[in-house]
């Protein structure tokens, strides 16, 4: 399995899809949302840290899940 590294604007999509779904945006949420956003533009290195880290345990899930099928 190959490790993906995917780019600052989809990560950022997936951690508000993530933290926030079901949140309607006119609602107290927004602030929090804002804020995040904010953090992300302003901090693109910590994002590529998370999106791989991610990936690296999705592999790891991947690996593991195998050796559980195949024992059973």
């Amino acid at each position: 399995m190959h490790s993906v590294v995917f780019p600052i604007p989809l990560i950022l999509f997936y951690v508000v899809y993530e933290r926030w779904f079901g949140c309607a945006l006119g609602s107290s949420c927004s602030p929090r949302l804002k804020e995040h956003m904010d953090y992300c533009a302003e901090h693109p290195e910590e994002m590529d840290k998370i999106a791989k880290i991610k990936s690296q345990v999705a592999e790891v899930k991947g690996v593991m899940m195998e050796n559980i099928e195949q024992v059973c």
